[in-house]
Formats: structure tokens, C-alpha cells, sequence
């Protein structure tokens, strides 16, 4: 298991990995690899032969990437001995015989390496998978934003913390597993991070009384009738620990801090899953926003579930899948859905809201915090403040005009469109088009209304409710934003 003998070595190997290339790019573009060896095996032959080079960054991924053992007397012709001594003294390898042999995996991730057990390595209930596509998710949903206090629920490797750390005066990681949380440790020191620590405990317990600018989770969440991995699946019936950590979050939350987790959730057999969210979240404090990513029924997610159980260890998957899908079918499951909830601890009046989420990418954070902003002016403030506010195009948002080939020839056809991550896109009648060029930020919509009542001569009133109406669509878009001191945010 790994140890850290020496701070300053462990330090000092992560400065040597990075010094070599050892990188996700560089491993693709040099050695034409991006998977590690699978449980099967079937790809041993295609990764030995990439890393069958006699320079440090083949030898370093055949250690670490493939996870396969490497010829001794390569390791200390080639590697530096300062960097090998390290890894041979923390438990990344072991010498055996001629070979020198590893017993971890070391991921490139964004600018990090990352130690995790590798499925030819280990195997066992409490085994540390690396970074996943749920881990890339949370990276590219994280709201942008300094703070105090953040908090790394079931951290795992500790990649999401590590993250957060630049970011965060003090990062705290909690997980029920002590072997992660080792793995946890390593990764701090090996990139060089000191303020970040790790707590064994389930969920809160560790932090219980403490409060949090920032609070991030990336839980097992697999639904199955018995917990065989403790990275991956539910220790509580179905989604019951998604929906405790969404109920108990708010309470360590700190006013206007943000509450994120990836999670999977269940529709009932009559039950509209979108009403059970908001029972989670009732009373919360907080403003709510479902990032919905996809929904299978319950062969297809009984499917999934298994396969992945597959590629982790072979033989205790064996058999699962119909156990697994009458477990469903008992319990009355008609489908599972899987997203990003995002939960803002907020006085004031809250709202919940739902989008259909495209794929996660790295500006998709910063399209959370926008839709919030936008979602908070509509739920906190009157007519009369939407009237007397001045709004201007958001960024990301443009006015287009296109010309379509129809069956009565070339037509012009108007529309907003928001380029950001959470993409949307209103058509507009021409008249609606014009006057969306008059929200510049100038005027006040009450003074837009005026234009539009002259221009369509109807009343001010009548101006007033279609100005209105367009003003709450545009915000519900994210097309448009308050100029600042016109609409304070949640006041």
C-alpha cells in the first residue's frame, strides 16, 4: 500500500513525471495510448508493444499506464535514481527478480498524476478506480470561484479536492474507504498540495458543525441489489444516499455557497421523477437546478451497470444481471436518469428549474453560475423591478438572421441564440426581433414599452405585458443579464 516516506520525495517524483511528459496529450500523441490494460487482458499486446521504447516516458507508461512490469536493469540505466528510489520507498513498485514491478497506477489527469489501483493489480471491494467520466463531469461543472472552505465528499483518489485547492484557502476530503483515502494522501503530496486534508467517515459525519463556501460530490451512486464495489455503488436502497446528501448539504452551507454532486436517480412506475427531486429539496433554502444527462430503462440500465461491474472484475459480475433487474422490477423502477444537481443556499424566494443537458465541457461551470444569476432575478423581483431595469445581451447570446430555401423560395427567419454550454435557441417574428435589438443596456424595459406602444400603437399597458413576457423568456435563456446596480441578484 502506498506511504508517503517523504514529503518532499513524493513531491519531488510528481516534478520528475511532469519534467519526462508524462501527460494524457503526450501518451497519445507520442505513444499512441489512452486506455489502461483492461481486467481481460485483450489489450496487453497492443500496450507492450507502445511502450516497448527505451526512454523514461515508455518506461514510465508501461509502469503506470499499463500497469505491466518493466526490465530492472532499464529502469536503472534510464529513470532517474533519485525519482526510482522514491517509488521503489512509497509502495509504487516493488523489485522482483529482474524486474521491477508496480503496484499502483500513476493517470494523467488535466495537470495532475493520479494514483489509483489498477484492475490487474488489485482486486477487491474497497478497490480505488481512478478518475472517470463522471470525475470530468463535476471538473466541467464546477460553478467558477474562490473560497474559504471546500469540501470533497466520498473524494476517492482525491482528484475533485485536489482541483479545488488552488481555488480554496482549505480543501477537506471525507470517504468510508481508508484505503482511497491513502491513495488520497499520496496524491496531494505527489502534486504538490498542503492544503488539503482527508477524514475517514461516511458523508458529513467527519464535518458534522462545520460550514462550507463550496461543497462538491461525486458519490457511488450505482443502484444494485448488493454493494460489491464501495467506489461505485449505492450503500442505501436505490438513490437513498443521493437524496440524503441532497437533503443534509444545505445545513453545512454557507449563504450564497454552492451544493454540486453527480448522481443517478429513479423514476417510479406513475411517479413523475421530477416531483420526487423536488421533494428532496423542498424547504432547502436553496435554489435548485437539474442538469438532466440521459435516462434508460431498467434492462438497458441493469445492462450498463453490469458490463461496467464486468470490466472492473470479471468473475463477481458473474450472473448479476438478472438478479439485478428483478431487484429493479420489484421495487417497481420503470427507469434511471443520471445528471449534475446544483444546489445554491439562498435567502429569499428559491426556485427549481430543469435543462436537458448536452456534454459536459470546460465552460459549462461558468453557464451554471449564468443561469442561476439569471433564474435568481426572475424569482426574486416584481414587475415593477423588471420594468425599471435595464438588461443587455449576456455573453455567448447573438441575434441571427438566416436565410432558409423553402418551398416558396429564399425566407428570412429570426432567432436568439445562446452559444454557451447550456445552448438555447428562441425563433423570433420580426417584430420581436427588432425591438430584442433595443435591450443594449440603455433603457429601462418601462422605456423599451413606450417604443414598442408607439411603433404597434397599443397601450403602454399592453406594451408593457409583451415587453414583460419577452424580458422573463429572455432570462430564462440566459439571452440577457441586468446591468450591474440595476437588479442586485438575489435581494
Amino acid at each position: 500500500m502506498l506511504t508517503i516516506a517523504s514529503q518532499k520525495s513524493v513531491r519531488s517524483l510528481g516534478s520528475y513525471l511532469a519534467e519526462c511528459g508524462y501527460t494524457a496529450d503526450r501518451l497519445i500523441e507520442e505513444l499512441g495510448i489512452h486506455e489502461t490494460l483492461s481486467a481481460d487482458l485483450q489489450n496487453l499486446e497492443p500496450l507492450l508493444e507502445k511502450t516497448s521504447g527505451r526512454s523514461a516516458l515508455h518506461l514510465l507508461a508501461r509502469l503506470f499506464f499499463a500497469g505491466w512490469p518493466a526490465n530492472a536493469a532499464d529502469c536503472t540505466r534510464i529513470l532517474d535514481p533519485d525519482a526510482l528510489s522514491a517509488a521503489l520507498a512509497c509502495g509504487l513498485v516493488r523489485q522482483s527478480g529482474s524486474d521491477v514491478e508496480p503496484c499502483a497506477l500513476l493517470v494523467p489527469f488535466k495537470e495532475m498524476a493520479v494514483a489509483c489501483d489498477g484492475i490487474t493489480l488489485y482486486r477487491g471491494p474497497d478497490i480505488v478506480m481512478g478518475p472517470s467520466s463522471s470525475t470530468r463531469k463535476m471538473l466541467y461543472c464546477a460553478v467558477p470561484g474562490t473560497g474559504e472552505a471546500t469540501l470533497d465528499l466520498c473524494t476517492g483518489t482525491g482528484v475533485l479536492a485536489l482541483n479545488a485547492a488552488p481555488r480554496s484557502s482549505h480543501v477537506v476530503g471525507t470517504d468510508v474507504n481508508p484505503r482511497a483515502l491513502q491513495f488520497a494522501r499520496f496524491n496531494a503530496a505527489l502534486n504538490g498540495l498542503d492544503n488539503v486534508e482527508f477524514l475517514c467517515g461516511s458523508a458529513f459525519e467527519p464535518v458534522e458543525g462545520c460550514t462550507f463556501s463550496r461543497i462538491i460530490a461525486n458519490p457511488p451512486f450505482f443502484l444494485a441489489p448488493v454493494r460489491t464495489f464501495t467506489f461505485s455503488d449505492s450503500p442505501m436502497a436505490l438513490d437513498g444516499f443521493v437524496r440524503k446528501l441532497a437533503l443534509d448539504a444545505p445545513s453545512l452551507l454557507a449563504e450564497n455557497a454552492f451544493f454540486q454532486m453527480a448522481c443517478e436517480w429513479v423514476q417510479f412506475e406513475g411517479e413523475p421523477w421530477e416531483q420526487r427531486l423536488q421533494s428532496w429539496t423542498k424547504d432547502s433554502g436553496c435554489d435548485v437546478l437539474v442538469l438532466r444527462g440521459w435516462q434508460r430503462n431498467a434492462i438497458d440500465y441493469t445492462e450498463k451497470t453490469t458490463n461496467e461491474a464486468k470490466g472492473v472484475d470479471p468473475s463477481c459480475a458473474k450472473g448479476q444481471f438478472a438478479s439485478r433487474l428483478q431487484w429493479l422490477r420489484n421495487a417497481k423502477v420503470e427507469s434511471v436518469l443520471g445528471g449534475i444537481l446544483t444546489m445554491r443556499k439562498r435567502c429569499g424566494t428559491n426556485w427549481f428549474a430543469i435543462l436537458e443537458a448536452s456534454e459536459a465541457k470546460e465552460s459549462t461551470g461558468s453557464a451554471i453560475r449564468q443561469k442561476f444569476d439569471s433564474l435568481t432575478v426572475l424569482a426574486s423581483h416584481s414587475e415593477q423591478d423588471l420594468l425599471n431595469a435595464r438588461f443587455r445581451f449576456a455573453a455567448g447570446a447573438e441575434l441571427i438572421e438566416r436565410a432558409v430555401l423553402g418551398e416558396k423560395g429564399w425566407e428570412v427567419t429570426n432567432s436568439v441564440v445562446n452559444e454557451s454550454a447550456l445552448k438555447d435557441e428562441v425563433r423570433l417574428d420580426s417584430v420581436v426581433f427588432r425591438f430584442m435589438t433595443l435591450l443594449d443596456g440603455q433603457r429601462s424595459t418601462r422605456e423599451i414599452a413606450g417604443s414598442v406602444a408607439k411603433d404597434l400603437a397599443i397601450s403602454n399597458e399592453e406594451a408593457q405585458t409583451r415587453c414583460l413576457q419577452l424580458v422573463r423568456r429572455m432570462l430564462q435563456g440566459s439571452f440577457i443579464q441586468p446591468v450591474p446596480d440595476q437588479v442586485a441578484n438575489g435581494r
